[in-house]
């Protein structure tokens, strides 16, 4: 079913088990969506397109949402670069999550919403403890620059035993305040995901990280034996050295079922090429890998012959699907 007329050119697509709105909304549309749904009862499936000029309404509206249609198991609203959204919006965005005991995948985008903080990060994880049928979490804080450890940690510290999630999506690119400190609190609290297979986190441009919270992390992570494809991303994390790299080969010997890994060290210039090719022996030992993706680029201290070498043979093995090492 499409309904337009008012909605000019946006495209809805309503049914027993889909509400799906692709299109960049503003919170005046949203208004009048809310009443085109007053039909709806056995809604699923809910996914709305970058929110334009979206403010703590819009995530009222969601919270509205979520508790009139409790039976939706997948919810993606992304509000990319609003600034506007604040700690009370993620609060009301949480309630709502409350009354959606049936969600199986949370998918949100936070990126460059610079008024967030601990305190709105933490609230709105609290109710993410109470989803227990939750399979997949994807969620961004991107540029969320006023995020700090104790953010990091209220957010670790909300987590229950997640034996249900089988994918993880975290990404904090930019949130130049978190530390170790942080870092070893969230790396604790992974070991709780038990049959997760999927994992992917990103730290890009968090300066104050060094080889003591990402051993930390990495650590925690070797524990996760279900874990079938890992990406970590430390891009421009300079206090990083051959110490991280080699408690990342202790954590690939450790994976039995891993598959694709991904590691991204750009602009981590105090690593070398003795942590570099200890890394890549115990890539060549892992049979059941298919994707290998390494980002060692302005790392000046691991030479181009041996990333080029490295590349040669781990593409001999002939196991290989896709292989990117830089």
């Amino acid at each position: 079913m499409v309904l337009d007329g008012d909605f000019g050119s946006t495209l809805i697509y309503k049914s027993e088990e889909i509400i799906q709105i692709s299109a960049e909304v503003s919170d005046k549309w949203l208004l009048r969506f809310k009443y085109a749904l007053r039909s709806s009862k056995t809604n699923r499936f809910l996914s709305i397109g970058r929110l334009l000029e979206s403010n703590d309404g819009s995530l009222s509206f969601l919270r509205d949402l979520l508790k009139r249609f409790p039976l939706l198991k997948k919810v993606i609203p992304i509000f990319a670069s609003q600034k506007i959204v604040k700690d009370n919006g993620l609060h009301d965005l949480g309630q709502g999550f409350r009354h959606a005991k049936h969600l199986k995948q949370v998918i949100v985008n936070f990126q460059k919403c610079a008024d967030i903080t601990d305190i709105g990060m933490y609230k709105f994880s609290q109710r993410l403890k109470g989803l227990t049928c939750l399979r997949s979490i994807w969620i961004s804080f991107w540029g969320c620059v006023k995020i700090t450890d104790e953010g990091l940690i209220r957010f670790s510290q909300s987590w229950r035993r997640f034996d249900s999630i089988q994918t993880l999506e975290l990404y904090f690119n930019y949130c130049d305040q978190i530390s170790d400190k942080g870092l070893k609190v969230f790396a604790r609290s992974l070991k709780g995901f038990k049959n997760i297979y999927h994992l992917g986190l990103c730290f890009n441009y968090c300066e104050k990280i060094t080889d003591e919270g990402f051993s930390s992390l990495v650590e925690s992570i070797g524990s996760l034996g279900s874990l079938e494809c890992v990406s970590l991303q430390f891009a421009f994390c300079k206090e990083l050295t051959d110490a991280s790299l080699e408690k990342a080969r202790k954590m690939l010997q450790g994976l039995n079922y891993l598959q694709n890994i991904s590691l991204n060290f750009y602009g981590c210039e105090e690593m070398t090429t003795v942590g570099f090719v200890s890394l890549g022996e115990v890539l060549k030992e892992k049979k059941c890998l298919k994707i290998v993706n390494l980002r060692f680029i302005n790392c000046n201290k691991i030479s181009v012959e041996d990333k080029k070498q490295l590349e040669a043979e781990l593409r001999a093995s002939g196991l290989l699907e896709i292989l990117s090492v830089f």
